[in-house]
């Protein structure tokens, strides 16, 4: 069976999300300055309250919406901590007709409705697309974590340049990671993590992540519920929410990620081309 080469648009916008920016940034009125001691002890609990996981598997339904169409589809997901995140894409139940891994260094895309895959390091793939790309940006959005400069766990001196303002409950935690990266996050003051924001003056993407829904799961909050918003020009380019239906963690995972050999490798460029993709 082949399936509708669109349904691979919102895969290719998820290899490139990490590094989408925008001029755009969250915004807080009226807000006030904590003192610096404050700051540090905020945003160290922050990080001590993330989710703690050896490895996640997760069923979830992810709904994405472009400006031509609304796509459904059950996706996977199966991450092992600082090291390999797998999405599994399921428009018929049991039936897979795409897989990404996300590696610390590489990228796989397979599609097997044409019979392709591409295989790119980020290096290679930032001098492609001219953006920023980061395997930890990745695992930080998708287990709740805030994060500096590309790393899961900001390290103590990154802490320190973080500029925070509050508004009531809510605390805004800011950074400028690489001198014109700017990271933002919004938090409850019971330490919940509300959204992530990556933003850069000089490019006209934006990408915004928010969670909600958080349930208890192995003793520690997590949000069941997430929304990524991708605009381009001030216009909704992607828009994608996560519905978590069973998560469960520090289970052994044995990735797969066999590509059978009559599979033609193909560029990104190429892969988007053959799927009628601009």
């Amino acid at each position: 069976m082949k399936m509708p080469n669109n349904l691979f648009l919102p895969l290719l916008i998820l290899i490139l999300l990490a590094g989408c920016k925008s001029k755009q940034q969250i915004v807080m009125p009226n807000p006030t300055e904590p003192e610096a001691t404050t700051t540090a002890n905020f945003l160290d609990a922050l990080q001590k309250q993330a989710y703690v996981f050896k490895t996640i598997s997760a069923k979830t339904t992810m709904e994405f919406k472009t400006a031509e169409q609304d796509l459904a589809s059950r996706v996977d997901i199966k991450m092992i901590k600082d090291s390999i995140i797998q999405l599994s894409l399921q428009p018929v139940l049991g039936f897979e007709v795409a897989k990404i891994e996300f590696g610390t260094d590489s990228i796989k895309m397979m599609d097997r409705a044409n019979k392709q895959y591409i295989l790119e390091n980020y290096k290679k793939l930032k001098q492609q697309t001219q953006m920023d790309f980061n395997f930890f940006i990745i695992q930080a959005l998708l287990s709740n974590h805030i994060f500096a400069s590309g790393e899961t766990n900001a390290t103590p001196t990154q802490l320190g340049r973080f500029k925070l303002t509050r508004n009531g409950d809510l605390t805004k935690a800011q950074i400028n990671g690489d001198g014109q990266t700017l990271y933002s996050f919004i938090a409850e003051r019971s330490l919940k993590l509300l959204s992530a924001n990556i933003s850069d003056a000089a490019s006209q993407y934006n990408l915004k992540w928010q969670y909600s829904d958080f349930k208890t799961i192995d003793g520690q909050s997590f949000p069941m519920q997430m929304a990524m918003q991708l605009d381009d020009n001030d216009n909704v380019a992607l828009s994608v929410k996560i519905s978590f239906s069973r998560i469960q963690t520090n289970l052994p995972i044995t990735p797969d990620f066999t590509i059978p050999k009559n599979y033609k490798r193909v560029n990104l460029a190429e892969l988007a081309k053959n799927l009628g993709i601009k």
